[in-house]
């Protein structure tokens, strides 16, 4: 009986503990770079295009372009710039990723995280470390991730580094 009266309790804290955790919604969204929630800003000469590479073009078949894109760092004031925007941020914790590829990926990098409607937040993700790996953007979970922007301006590395703009992935 008292080994009863005790799973009881303990199932009863276990539930107690799961509803304090915070609201989560199943769901992922996966923003394409090229796609239609994606924006690259700058000159187009700078822009480098890796076909049949990253998360579209060579780990999964279901989204497109097949293509993901890169820059050389640069020191200066950022001449381009990827921002992903999240046409649907949700009123829930969300992490964020961002799909690394195995190739032209060898710099330093700040993400920057725009959330709750006022809140921007950066991870330094150095992305010669992953390969063909998504990597975590936040610590944590935040509310209301509503875009994800980089830009080709780091002080790690140097200019003959490239930066990688792939997926980025918002699980709800």
């Amino acid at each position: 009986m008292k080994k009863t009266t005790f799973t009881i309790s303990l199932f009863s804290a276990l539930l107690w503990m799961l509803s304090a955790l915070p609201t989560s919604a199943a769901g992922t969204t996966v923003l394409a770079n090229g796609g239609n929630y994606f924006q690259a800003v700058g000159p187009a000469s700078n822009w480098h295009y890796t076909m049949n590479q990253g998360y579209c073009g060579k780990i999964t078949s279901w989204c497109s372009p097949t293509y993901f894109q890169w820059l050389y760092v640069t020191r200066t004031y950022p001449v381009n710039y990827g921002v992903w925007n999240n046409p649907t941020p949700v009123d829930y914790y969300s992490r964020a990723y961002a799909f690394i590829p195995r190739i032209n990926a060898t710099a330093t990098v700040e993400y920057g995280l725009s959330y709750d409607r006022v809140s921007h937040s950066s991870a330094t993700v150095a992305q010669s470390l992953y390969y063909d790996q998504w990597a975590f953007l936040n610590i944590g979970s935040i509310r209301r991730i509503a875009r994800v922007d980089l830009t080709d301006s780091t002080w790690y590395g140097t200019t003959a580094n490239q930066i990688a703009f792939d997926e980025i992935k918002i699980e709800n």
